[in-house]
Order: structure tokens, then C-alpha cells, then sequence
């Protein structure tokens, strides 16, 4: 069975990539966008914007959509400021992927979990509202039972959705929402991260066993596996 079946939809939505990115600073607040739709944020201070994007682009227009709001930021006279409170959520959309391929994704993911969110930025390792596997363990046992009981419906778990990778959007949005990356003052940075997390989709996806992963891993040593998959 696949997500969106399991999900009660006709078909799968094919546009792969949803964002949102909270900012705080000056001067944030823009007339109407194309694309965009800005949202309050409590969490935010001062003068903080959640911009999200209205509906979900293909990886080829994340570039494009990223350098239209930079543009308005600039237009504007925009001073962006890099909080740990502000973070970049990237939503892969799941919809068209068994639960097999669903795990492969997980799992390759969570293998390279600690040195991305590292690159992800200062502050987001052990950050409160990006929680990696070996902060939050209750994610790793949630998959466990998941898999082994076949319990879709444990992934609605609220918990989770303050996890690095959120599982609790598999069920609301039919992706699985990836929060690591710390909101940059630039959007090459964003687009760069997009490109890391599909392309370990891309990758997953031709396995047909995550164990796969785990031998590779084993044979080859972690530099050269990264290398190969990334």
C-alpha cells in the first residue's frame, strides 16, 4: 500500500517540495507575494515572519521561488537576523511511497542524522524544536513498533513534531517535514539543503533493503558511503 492510499486519496499529490521559513529581524513584513503567504509566529520575537509557500513546487522551482523572496527582501530594505528560535522546515512529499520505501527513506536519513545537523547550522544540535534520533529516543522506538506492527497510525503521535524529522506530517500533510536547518541569510543555503534531502530520497529509493544501507556502510566506511550517496 502506498501513503496516500493509506491516507484515503484518490491519487498522489506529484509536487515534491513544501517550505516554510521563520525569520526574525526588520522591516519583514511584505506587501502580498506571489508564492508566499506570511504567517505570525509566537515563537518568534520582535518583528518575526513565518513565510510558507502556498502551495508545493517540483525541485526545480525551489531555486526560483527562494530568490523571489530574497529579491523582496532586498527591495524592502530587509535585515534578516539568524536566531536559534528560527529555523527552515522542508517538507518531502511521501504520498506516491510504500511503507517499505518509507522506511529506506527514514532510515538512510537517520544515518547521515548527526553530521547534517551539524552542517544544519550553530545551535541545532540538541535545539528544542529540531530534536535529533539520539536526543529524542521515543522516535526510534515509534519506527520500531511502526514497522513492526505495521501501525501507520502510530506516526500521528504529536510528539514528534518537534523532532528533526517529523514523522507526525506523514499523516497531516502526506510528507515527512525535515526542521534542522537553522534559517540563513542566504537562500542558496536552503536550496542546497533541498538538493541533501532528496537526493537521499533519490538514493533510498533504489534500495530494496534498507539493511543495504547498514552493509554498505560496513564494507565501504563512512567517508566513501557519504560520498557515494550524497
Amino acid at each position: 500500500m502506498k501513503l496516500y492510499e493509506y491516507l484515503g486519496k484518490e491519487h498522489a499529490n506529484p509536487k515534491e517540495i513544501g517550505i516554510e521559513i521563520e525569520m526574525e529581524g526588520r522591516a519583514l513584513s511584505l506587501p502580498p507575494l506571489n508564492y508566499w503567504r506570511q504567517e505570525h509566529d509566537g515563537s518568534l520575537r520582535g518583528e518575526g515572519v513565518e513565510y510558507v509557500l502556498k502551495t508545493p513546487v517540483a525541485r526545480e522551482r525551489v531555486g526560483p521561488r527562494l530568490k523571489y523572496l530574497w529579491k523582496k527582501f532586498a527591495d524592502m530594505g530587509s535585515t534578516l537576523q539568524p536566531s536559534d528560535r528560527c529555523g527552515v522546515h522542508i517538507h518531502i512529499n511521501c504520498q506516491d511511497m510504500t511503507f517499505a520505501e518509507l522506511f529506506r527513506f527514514i532510515s538512510l536519513y537517520l544515518i547521515f542524522e548527526q553530521p547534517l545537523t551539524r552542517w544544519c547550522g550553530d545551535d541545532r544540535e540538541g535545539n528544542l524544536f529540531c530534536l535529533r534520533a539520539s536526543d529524542a529516543e521515543f522516535l526510534v522506538q515509534t519506527l520500531v513498533n511502526a514497522r513492526d506492527k505495521n501501525f501507520g497510525h502510530l506516526f500521528r503521535n504529536d510528539r514528534m513534531r518537534y523532532s528533526a524529522m517529523n514523522l507526525a506530517s506523514l499523516c497531516k500533510f502526506g510528507s515527512l517535514e525535515f526542521r534542522s536547518l537553522r534559517t540563513p541569510k542566504d537562500w542558496e543555503k536552503i536550496q542546497r539543503w533541498v538538493r541533501l534531502l532528496l537526493r537521499i530520497r533519490d538514493k533510498a529509493l533504489e534500495a530494496e533493503d534498507d539493511k543495504d544501507f547498514i552493509e554498505q556502510l560496513s564494507m565501504k566506511g563512512a567517508e566513501p558511503f557519504a560520498r557515494e550517496v550524497m
